[in-house]
């Protein structure tokens, strides 16, 4: 199978998510971040987290210091100062701009690179374009139209595409 690039602009997304804040950690105002990134390294150089809530608003927050703990990371946040400060921002993702993310090596993409891809088998038929990427253990799968697509480098007849059941 193969992605074929979209034949003009699409709609993408405005940043990635790196992270997300899943409760508070004491009283005293600090949030844990749990890290959903290949790159966890440059979350404690962050100056401000942009924080994007359930319900999609957003808002930005100076970050007053970070530090790692236990695979994750604990934030204390300008204007978050008690346990209910910190449990109002549960659930916000930390996102960063596009232009910020960490370029990937030849080969790799990122998401919403993928997303949108138009998949044809080597014989040149469509079968659709990939509208969600479902994270495996091994690898991804790809779901484009009915099919289900093991995301491996692997071109032989084992990742034929398995039809969706309805």
């Amino acid at each position: 199978m193969a992605a074929a690039a979209n034949p003009g602009p699409s709609p993408g997304p405005d940043g990635l998510v790196i992270g997300v804040l899943v409760g508070p950690h004491g009283t005293g105002g600090e949030v844990k971040l749990v890290p959903l990134t290949e790159f966890p390294e440059r979350i404690p150089r962050l100056q401000e987290l942009r924080l994007r809530f359930p319900a999609g608003d957003e808002e930005r927050r100076r970050v007053e210091s970070i530090r790692a703990h236990k695979g994750m990371f604990l934030v204390r946040l300008e204007g978050v100062v008690s346990r209910n400060d910190a449990e109002d921002l549960r659930e916000a993702q930390v996102v960063i701009d596009l232009d910020e993310a960490v370029p990937l090596p030849e080969g790799r993409y990122y998401q919403h690179q993928i997303l949108g891809l138009r998949v044809i088998t080597p014989e040149g038929e469509e079968l659709g374009r990939v509208r969600e990427i479902i994270e495996g253990g091994s690898n991804d799968v790809y779901v484009a139209g009915p099919y289900l697509i093991p995301a491996t480098h692997d071109r032989s007849s084992a990742c034929l595409p398995k039809r969706v059941s309805s």
